[in-house]
């Protein structure tokens, strides 16, 4: 009941963020920055939204592939690429609604229809999001070091170039160094002395379980029997989304001349504002449009286009995540009627 309580609470609160940066965002609208987004959109290309679906599709299909790489590596055989596919979607589909739910119902899945044990799917799933975490921070250097221009001046303006300067003004008298030797005495002193007692909270433990968890995952892809394949996939799936925000640039006359490097940013700070928030919601359209004004987008336009990115993926997520659901009964109840005859026979 606590658990069930737990999941409610937490979908209620990222959930309501994600409603509260909506309504952040737009407080300032008046009626004539919506009659400009409304008009903007009205003469899009959106068959460029096909090309953009397309190219999603083959990432959700490229990770499943990664999964049977690392379930072979763990397991003693490992589901058909339909039920992976099919695994897939169903987790981005539930995962809008509630948050890591996906995951075990992605695992669900290939126990079910393919006898794959929950610890053994479980344990891929971890390895699987280790990589991913991996591959967004080192995306994300390149995109400070390939946008530098553009990111790079702003995040030290607004940023790094404060901190500088107030960290100049203590050293100069001497406290900058005092403070920043005393917070680090103070922090390993109560380290040491809380380190027993921490160990009764559940939120020691489970940060402990994800240290644990994510040692795991890196040692799980060591085991693939061809890494090569496995990491060219892995960074496929980000093409993939890639290539997706690029065909959605092509949909607008107004992101139409955005670069290779703006779409590249769109997909990495998006990547974050994903994460932030119930299904992205608030979070995702507050930091993409604040990224398109730095490429020279007016602000209600840029808004607008972060909702069309949203949209998209959110729809694609629904509809294919549908179809996994309704779909994935139908075909392993044929293929085990088709099993059976060829048995009888």
């Amino acid at each position: 009941m606590k658990k069930l309580l737990y999941k409610a609470l937490q979908y209620v609160l990222f959930l309501g963020l994600g409603l509260l940066l909506v309504y952040w965002s737009v407080r300032n609208f008046t009626a004539s920055d919506w009659q400009n987004i409304r008009q903007a959109f009205a003469n899009g290309n959106y068959a460029w939204l096909a090309a953009a679906f397309v190219c999603i599709l083959f990432s959700h299909w490229l990770r499943a592939v990664r999964w049977q790489h690392l379930i072979k590596a763990s397991y003693k055989h490992y589901p058909g690429i339909v039920n992976t596919t099919a695994a897939v979607l169903i987790n981005y589909l539930i995962n809008l609604a509630f948050p890591r739910l996906g995951e075990v119902s992605r695992c669900g899945v290939v126990n079910k229809y393919d006898k794959i044990p929950m610890s053994i799917a479980l344990g891929t799933v971890v390895a699987e999001r280790v990589i991913d975490v991996i591959l967004l921070f080192l995306f994300t250097v390149l995109m400070f070091f390939w946008q530098a221009d553009t990111i790079g001046v702003y995040a030290h303006q607004k940023i790094i170039a404060p901190i500088e300067a107030k960290f100049a003004n203590l050293t100069q008298t001497g406290w900058g160094t005092f403070i920043l030797l005393l917070a680090i005495a103070l922090i390993i002193g109560l380290a040491w002395f809380m380190k027993r007692r921490l160990q009764q909270f559940a939120v020691y433990n489970k940060l402990k379980s994800l240290a644990l968890s994510f040692i795991k995952g890196v040692v799980a892809v060591q085991k693939v029997q061809r890494p090569l394949l496995f990491w060219v996939s892995s960074i496929l799936i980000w093409v993939g989304y890639y290539l997706a925000i690029m065909a959605c640039f092509k949909v607008t006359s107004f992101t139409d001349t955005l670069s290779w490097g703006a779409a590249f940013a769109v997909l990495i700070v998006g990547s974050y504002g994903m994460i932030a928030t119930q299904g992205g919601i608030g979070a995702y359209q507050l930091l993409v449009s604040g990224l398109l004004v730095l490429y020279g987008l007016e602000q209600t336009l840029a808004y607008g286009f972060s909702w069309l990115l949203w949209s998209a993926q959110t729809f694609l997520s629904v509809f294919l995540g549908f179809i996994g659901l309704v779909g994935l009964p139908i075909i392993n109840k044929q293929n085990k009627a088709n099993t059976t005859a060829t048995t009888n026979n």
